[in-house]
């Protein structure tokens, strides 16, 4: 088995391919910061909490132009209001 595993593993070098990247962590969050805030549909409370968590931390980078879901506008001014800054856009 390890001596088929080992030529197997030699052959497959020649095949792999990097097919994204991505971009940096920050960019990341953000994107996805940005898609859950803007989402038309009611977030899983797992969801929400990762909302909270990114609303935190990218409070001082663009916001969603709109915030339709309003338990996910909820979720954002909290965030807002603890950290001392003026809530954003109502909807």
């Amino acid at each position: 088995m390890l001596a088929a595993h080992e030529a197997l593993a030699v052959s497959a070098g020649d095949r792999i391919t990097v097919l994204h990247r991505g971009r940096t962590v920050g960019e990341e969050a953000r994107a996805l910061y940005l898609e859950l805030a803007g989402s038309r549909v009611p977030l899983a409370e797992e969801d929400l909490a990762l909302l909270a968590a990114l609303a935190a931390e990218c409070a001082e980078g663009p916001q969603p132009e709109r915030i339709p879901v309003r338990e996910n506008r909820a979720v954002i001014n909290k965030v807002a209001l603890a950290g001392g800054r003026r809530c954003g856009r109502t909807r």
